[in-house]
C-alpha cells in the first residue's frame, strides 16, 4: 500500500464512521512540495506551502471541569488540533517534520504516526467518542442536514 493509499482509505473510513462530524474537521494537507520541480515548488512556497508540515489536521474540541462556584463543576469546551503523518514501509519522520512538531507542541497540538488503518481509526475513536455526544448538540444543524439528506 502507498503512502497516499492508505491516507484515503483512512480518510473515507474516519468520515463514514462519524459522518457528518468529521467532515470539514479532517483536513488533508499538500506539502510535498514537488521536489525536482523547481517552478511549482516556488509557487507552493509563494501560497505558504511550508515543508514538514504534517499530511492531516482534525480540529475537534475536548473538555474539563471547572469549580467556577466551589459548589458545583462546570465543564469547559476548548480546541485540539490533532496532526497525522502517514508513514509506509521503512519511512520516517523527516527533520523538517521533526522541527514542525517541536514547534507545535507549546501550542497544544497533538501528533500521531500512522502506519495503518487499524492505528488511525483507533486514535479518531479516542477522540472523538468521548465528546461525541457534545459535537451532536453543538452541530445540532449538521445533524439536521444529514437526516433530510437520508
Amino acid at each position: 500500500m502507498t503512502h497516499n493509499q492508505l491516507q484515503a482509505i483512512c480518510y473515507k473510513e474516519a468520515c463514514q464512521l462519524y459522518h457528518p462530524f468529521v467532515i470539514r474537521r479532517l483536513i488533508s494537507i499538500p506539502n510535498d512540495m514537488h521536489v525536482g520541480n523547481l517552478v511549482r515548488w516556488k509557487q507552493y512556497e509563494a501560497i505558504g506551502v511550508t515543508p514538514g508540515v504534517w499530511d492531516m489536521q482534525f480540529n475537534w474540541f475536548d473538555y474539563f471541569f471547572t469549580d467556577t462556584d466551589y459548589d458545583q463543576l462546570s465543564p469547559k469546551i476548548t480546541a485540539v488540533t490533532h496532526w497525522f503523518e502517514f508513514k509506509v514501509g521503512a519511512d520516517v519522520l523527516s527533520p523538517a517534520q521533526l522541527k514542525f512538531r517541536k514547534t507545535m507542541l507549546p501550542l497544544g497540538h497533538k501528533f500521531y504516526v500512522i502506519s495503518d488503518k487499524e492505528t488511525f481509526l483507533q486514535h479518531i475513536r479516542t477522540i472523538v467518542e468521548p465528546t461525541l455526544h457534545i459535537a451532536k448538540q453543538i452541530w445540532q444543524e449538521e445533524v439536521e442536514y444529514t437526516k433530510k439528506q437520508m
